[in-house]
């Protein structure tokens, strides 16, 4: 049959091996043991003493990825007596003839980095398309545009009244004149757009005092350009009630 150093008994371990708790969460490694071929043939058992029927296991070992990306590490066959459990180890080449086509070790453990891969290409595409989409909404909220439309902008690139860089800000559109938006610019900025993101949530522009009284006048192909370069990225016209 090929046999050649024995072994321990394979046990099969269903949990990872982790090396410390701060990695749980980000990756593990472990290993199990799958039935291979469930008629190995008859052989010579050392510890029963006599002929017995061998099973062949596959026992492999993974590491994966926050439990997604998985991949298998290393693989070992081993004839195992159906009697006593007791076995040993046996090339992939000495027994060819009785392994079948289909790998038994499930699919995630083996191919699991693949789906995650997939995935991630998924969410890029869809981040992209979203991205396009919106970046097509801003464009048409310029051609439209509305008085009382919020627009989100690096104020720094806009106003002489901000010296920091990035300044992130609101301005209101208080009128259009022809091609010319005409604009009130916030009194205060951010280093972050997340700052801008709870003035807009909790409609602090409302507040009287929220713009100062430098005005802005912008050509609107200005503010396209101003777009395209991601100073202007966003516009809010749903929560533009003054």
């Amino acid at each position: 049959m090929g046999l050649s150093q024995k072994v321990a008994p394979p046990v099969a371990t269903s949990g990872d091996d982790r090396a410390n708790e701060a990695s749980m969460l980000v990756w593990g490694r472990g290993g199990n043991s799958v039935e291979a071929v469930r008629d190995g043939g008859v052989g010579p058992c050392p510890v029963c003493q006599g002929n017995q029927p061998f099973r062949i296991l596959l026992n492999y070992r993974y590491a994966h990825l926050w439990y997604l990306f998985s991949w298998i590490t290393s693989r070992q066959y081993v004839c195992q007596c159906t009697r006593c459990n007791n076995g040993y180890t046996v090339e992939p080449r000495a027994i060819a003839d009785k392994l079948g086509k289909t790998d038994p070790i499930p699919f995630m453990r083996r191919r699991g980095w693949m789906v995650g891969l997939a995935l991630i290409v998924a969410l890029g595409g869809a981040i992209a398309l979203f991205a396009q989409q919106h970046d097509q909404d801003v464009a048409k909220y310029v051609d439209s545009a509305r008085v009382g439309d919020i627009y989100r902008a690096d104020l720094s690139k806009i106003s002489k009244g901000f010296t920091q860089s990035p300044a992130y800000g609101l301005m209101r559109l208080e009128a259009v004149d022809g091609e010319q938006l005409v604009f009130r610019i916030a009194d205060k900025a951010y280093t972050k757009r997340t700052g801008v993101g709870k003035d807009v949530t909790n409609r602090a522009y409302r507040n009287a005092q929220y713009f100062s009284s430098e005005v802005v006048r912008l050509p609107r192909q200005q503010v396209h350009r101003l777009h395209e370069q991601s100073v202007i990225y966003d516009i809010d016209r749903q929560t533009a009630t003054p």
